[in-house]
């Protein structure tokens, strides 16, 4: 599988550490162009309901960090609270609540949106991943508030950016991981992790010893 080093950095508070830095040269300056190494996404999720979330980038290669890079380079905020952000194909896929919404992003191009986010189908969306023409998107199913015996993966077709199908599943969906094409998702209301033929969309279930959220491939 090729690497790159692009790091993505999240900040479940809505004030980030690098929020606070007085203004200086790099407010006004034109940003460059983001290149998948080297540089650092800062997530700043937002205030919890306010949809005041923002995407700052800190430059290796000069040590500069830029402030509200989503907002200068699409002029507007995201509005929206952000979850998560996954990089697939030169495209970042954001993951907003608040709207349920999943902003397409040109990775490559100032973090230009691309095309319409992709809403059919995303409600409390948690996490993303792809393989090939499809993405699976982790989802609580509550309009707001979790709701575990509503959760569900969203499979979506990346060609056209529709919904295929819902992998229902009660438990409360959290990370993806994909290996050797079986894809498992994390559940954090029962000590399980769901194996999930994407064939068949069968489920297999492995007890574990605590709840799970995350998953560290290496």
């Amino acid at each position: 599988m090729k690497k790159n080093n692009l790091l993505i950095v999240f900040f479940a508070l809505a004030i980030g550490l690098f929020s606070s830095c007085e203004k200086s040269d790099n407010d006004t300056n034109p940003e460059p162009k983001i290149a998948l190494d080297g540089n650092a996404i800062i997530i700043n999720e937002g205030a919890f309901g306010k949809a005041n979330g923002s995407i700052d980038i800190f430059n290796e290669d000069n040590g500069k960090i830029y402030n509200g890079y989503y907002k200068k380079n699409n002029a507007r905020d995201i509005a929206a609270n952000i979850q998560s952000i996954s990089l697939y194909n030169g495209n970042l896929y954001c993951l907003t609540t608040g709207g349920d919404a999943i902003r397409i992003l040109d990775a490559t191009d100032h973090m230009k949106e691309k095309v319409n986010p992709i809403k059919d189908g995303i409600i409390n969306s948690r996490y993303f991943i792809a393989k090939g023409n499809k993405a699976y998107v982790s989802c609580y199913g509550a309009d707001f508030y979790p709701n575990y015996e509503k959760s569900y993966i969203a499979v979506i077709d990346l060609e056209n950016n529709s919904l295929i199908t819902k992998i229902e599943r009660k438990g409360g969906f959290e990370d993806l991981a994909i290996v050797d094409d079986k894809l498992y998702a994390a559940s954090i209301n029962t000590k399980e992790v769901e194996l999930i033929a994407s064939s068949a969309f069968s489920f297999t279930s492995f007890p574990i010893r605590i709840k799970c959220k995350h998953f560290c491939l290496i």
